[in-house]
């Protein structure tokens, strides 16, 4: 069961960031941590403009939705996910960089019990590298704990980009 107590309400100025409460960051592991099984940590980099100028927190959104789109289409097909909701597990936290010009989002992925680890490696490794605005750069590991959220936290709480944040909704087989 979510704890959605440690979730406030939603800033109406900042549509992608959701506001925590003024909780201990143990406790914000515990809820992501229990959140999902998670299985694979992803780091992806945007793309600039084409007159190279940063994509904004907007663009970066919606390229970040698109890449979710793509990979729960194609784990659970089209009809999968508009008829019965079914998605993988997923969360991120978006970062800009030391200088603030190097959009990138941290994933935590959890994959579907029926699906081979290779094939889902194989199949994130082909939407990261097809889904446009997602640059080139980017690393697929396996989960190996939660020291994995503490890293993607270190942005901060306020970078959690709560629209890509799921739990898992599989077909029972």
């Amino acid at each position: 069961m979510l704890q959605t107590h440690y979730i406030a309400r939603r800033n109406r100025q900042t549509e992608s960031q959701v506001v925590f409460m003024d909780q201990p960051a143990d406790e914000k592991l515990v809820f992501f941590s229990a959140l999902n099984p998670w299985t694979h940590f992803i780091t992806l980099t945007y793309k600039r403009l084409k007159d190279d100028r940063v994509p904004s927190g907007a663009q970066v959104l919606k390229c970040s939705r698109l890449f979710l789109s793509r990979v729960n289409r194609s784990v659970h097909g089209r009809h999968g996910m508009r008829r019965h909701g079914f998605r993988i597990g997923s969360c991120a936290v978006l970062g800009w960089g030391v200088y603030g010009d190097h959009p990138h989002t941290h994933w935590l992925l959890a994959k579907p019990p029926d699906i081979k680890d290779s094939d889902f490696c194989r199949l994130l490794y082909l939407m990261a590298s097809t889904t446009k605005g997602l640059n080139k750069q980017f690393d697929i590991q396996h989960y190996y704990g939660p020291r994995v959220i503490k890293y993607m936290f270190k942005h901060g709480a306020h970078s959690w980009i709560d629209q890509v944040t799921f739990e898992a909704k599989c077909p029972a087989h």
